[in-house]
């Protein structure tokens, strides 16, 4: 599978520093580390600045839920169908 453009972005979260990537499809990890991923990424890091905004409206207490565009591109079908059920469950529940 040739490797497309991303970019990374980088969120202060009460749990700790978040590293969030994507492509021009959407947000494909967000992962938490005091240190940056490996590589730079190639796109604009204002591409992820709504997914930025969501989780500091989340930490902040002013959001229950996301509505971002995710990339999935490469991930098993399996992985993708407990994603989706996961997404599924309401907030505050398990």
């Amino acid at each position: 599978m040739p490797s497309r453009d991303f970019a990374v972005a980088s969120l202060d979260s009460p749990i700790g520093r978040l590293w969030l990537s994507g492509t021009d499809a959407g947000l494909r990890s967000i992962v938490r580390s005091d240190h940056p991923p490996d590589a730079a990424g190639a796109l604009d890091p204002d591409a992820l600045a709504d997914g930025l905004r969501q989780l500091d409206e989340y930490f902040t207490g002013g959001r229950r839920g996301f509505d971002l565009p995710l990339d999935l591109g490469g991930v098993a079908a399996f992985h993708v169908a407990v994603y989706r059920a996961a997404m599924a469950i309401p907030y505050g529940e398990t």
